[in-house]
């Protein structure tokens, strides 16, 4: 039984990982633009005047940001919903170490996209 709580959790926190990334690939096509200064953008086949790494890195710093905000949710949503419902011993410290999991994988998604895609 110890065991099926674990994969249900684990199975669980992979679709919610699944979701973020989903999500902060639809804000990155349709949102993030709007905070990135136009003299960042390449327009039309032009290179800017200013350099392009500064719209990736603000590019990849607004989708770090908006990652971390999504698995808040989600580890609050894990640590009060989940875990609990799962009857699983000490809460905080799988929801902590879930949260610092999710984070990284995340944040090294993000880094390796960005460097494929420039």
């Amino acid at each position: 039984m110890k065991r099926l709580k674990w994969i249900i959790l684990i199975s669980i926190n992979f679709i919610l990982i699944f979701i973020c990334f989903w999500t902060l690939v639809f804000l990155n096509a349709y949102y993030n633009g709007a905070f990135i200064p136009d003299s960042f953008i390449w327009v039309n086949g032009v290179m800017p005047s200013k350099p392009l790494l500064i719209g990736v890195l603000e590019n990849d710093l607004i989708l770090c940001i908006e990652a971390i905000l999504i698995l808040s949710i989600f580890y609050l949503l894990n640590r009060w919903l989940f875990i609990d419902l799962l009857n699983i011993e000490n809460p905080k410290f799988i929801s902590k170490k879930i949260y610092k999991t999710s984070i990284i994988i995340m944040l090294v998604i993000i880094i390796l996209i960005s460097i494929l895609r420039y």
